[in-house]
């Protein structure tokens, strides 16, 4: 009863009553107009469910026999009542009246809940229909959680109905609806144990008065209207129903949206690990891209102000000879001087990552056999990370 008012105080459309993982469930509308209506269904999801058993079972599609679960848009067989109650008196105190007529209506006269009470009483004629409503469904074999909903998870309130037409079988449900709210009726009687709810109708009123402070616009025959439907809808929704085929009618399914490796719904856990695994293969993918635009063109450490400055204090005093002649011709001079940078290695032959500038007869005579850890040093080059 209390998801009535959280019903109410939302926007127009249909809400369901009660949680989207059970496959039975009910639902009210409150039409949008200047006058007002109440709307209750009740759907029994597991038709679904059994529609994907037999896809998955009998299909001649590969991708529906190997599926593992689906996201889907399907029509399915439901209940459709409709809800009027109108102002009366002159009905006994407590007193409870359901009888069906032939045109598969359910008429409810209730009476005042006490002798001295402001409420004199209502009618309420409820009406019966089959009709296929639109349901969507998640159903994935990794959970037992499904979800159900008829407006798409609340981006489209208008849920998509197809009315059936009068059959034989309204009426039947409509008598069959009358003989068990009568026989539980007693039961409903003492729903609540609060001293101030002495019946059911009082129990009603009491809701009523709350819908009404929401200053929606609704009257109170509207309000109760919707507490009468919703309990009529909720009872039809415990029935254990029985479906018939009717001859020569096709009904197309979709969209569906089948769940196979790789694609189809996914449980939060899953997109969660989808997500970092997504973030971390684009990091890296991105680092290899730097690596491959920039590798081999990044400057050694040395030729930075810094690195100069280290490698010079690491590195041993290389003396400058010439051939001059004597002071007065130019002097000329040998074999530029070779220079090589060279990585120091420790006692154990492992690497330091510090850096010197020898000559050739230093470096010959520094270097273990088949050392390659050096590089001469030129003009016309630059050096890199990768020629250390």
């Amino acid at each position: 009863m209390s998801q009535i008012y959280d019903t109410f105080n939302q926007e127009p459309g249909w809400q369901s009553l009660g949680i989207n993982q059970v496959a039975e469930f009910t639902a009210i509308n409150v039409t949008d107009g200047p006058t007002p209506t109440i709307q209750t269904m009740a759907v029994h999801g597991k038709v679904a469910a059994a529609m994907y058993n037999e896809q998955s079972t009998t299909s001649k599609h590969n991708w529906a026999r190997y599926s593992s679960g689906w996201d889907a848009t399907l029509k399915v067989p439901g209940l459709l009542l409709e809800t009027e109650c109108l102002s009366v008196n002159g009905s006994a105190v407590g007193s409870w009246t359901v009888a069906a007529n032939e045109n598969a209506t359910i008429s409810v006269e209730i009476g005042p809940y006490t002798s001295n009470s402001s409420f004199e009483g209502v009618q309420c004629l409820i009406s019966i229909e089959n009709a296929q409503i639109s349901l969507q469904q998640w159903l994935y074999d990794g959970t037992g959680d499904y979800s159900y909903s008829i407006t798409n998870w609340g981006q489209g309130m208008n849920a998509g109905i197809w009315k059936l037409g009068s059959s034989e079988d309204d009426f039947s449900m409509a008598t069959e609806g009358t003989d068990w709210f009568q026989d539980f009726l007693p039961n409903l009687q003492n729903l609540s144990s609060a001293p101030q709810i002495v019946n059911l109708t009082s129990l009603i009123i009491t809701i009523a008065d709350s819908l009404m402070t929401l200053n929606r616009g609704y009257s109170e025959t509207l309000a109760i209207s919707a507490v009468v439907g919703a309990i009529f809808a909720d009872m039809f929704t415990s029935f254990e129903w029985t479906y018939t085929d009717i001859p020569g009618n096709t009904t197309y399914q979709g969209p569906i949206r089948w769940q196979i490796y790789g694609s189809g719904p996914r449980l939060p856990w899953e997109w969660t690990i989808a997500t970092v695994l997504g973030i971390v293969v684009m990091i890296h993918v991105y680092d290899l891209g730097l690596l491959l635009r920039y590798n081999g063109l990044a400057q050694g450490y040395w030729l930075s102000l810094n690195g100069m400055m280290r490698t010079a204090n690491l590195s041993s005093q290389i003396n400058e000879t010439s051939d001059a002649q004597n002071a007065e011709t130019p002097a000329q001079y040998s074999e530029p001087t070779r220079l090589f940078a060279r990585e120091i290695r420790d006692s154990e032959g492992q690497t330091t990552g510090k850096v010197v500038v020898v000559d050739q007869e230093t470096l010959n005579s520094q270097r273990g056999p088949g050392e390659k850890q050096y590089v001469e040093l030129r003009d016309d080059r630059e050096y890199s990370k990768k020629d250390q």
